[in-house]
């Protein structure tokens, strides 16, 4: 319903949507529901939280659309909903060596680039003064 009323194109005019409901949603979807739960929450960023372990379990699904929304929704988890950089990071290289679609492979790889640059700077280490 969402996509034939044009909502599921922008953000902004989603409707408040239940996580736990989605999550449900997400583990028993066919492939065009499927695809349009993780657009959504692709879209609602705060849905990753509530749903991200039925996202990641269709991480390896037969459909590479599948594969490539689950791989867009991990840079979220880890910029806004908890998922640590190590875990992203694993997930991802996990994923890109088993990935055999270049399409996907593409999607995991800008995806782990994301996910990288939200790792912290290293602390330089202070400089000690030379004594002549």
């Amino acid at each position: 319903r969402l996509e034939e009323a044009g909502m599921l194109g922008d953000h902004k005019r989603l409707p408040w949507i239940s996580g736990k409901l989605l999550s449900e949603h997400i583990r028993q979807a066919d492939d065009e529901g499927l695809k349009r739960a993780l657009k959504v929450v692709y879209l609602r960023p705060s849905l990753t939280r509530p749903t991200f372990k039925a996202v990641k379990e269709r991480a390896g699904h037969p459909n590479a659309t599948v594969r490539q929304l689950v791989a867009r929704i991990i840079p979220d988890a880890v910029k806004h909903e908890g998922l640590d950089v190590e875990s992203g990071e694993e997930l991802l290289l996990a994923r890109l060596k088993e990935e055999t679609d270049p399409a996907v492979k593409g999607e995991i790889e800008g995806s782990l680039a994301e996910v990288r640059k939200t790792r912290p700077a290293p602390e330089a280490a202070p400089s000690t003064p030379v004594v002549p």
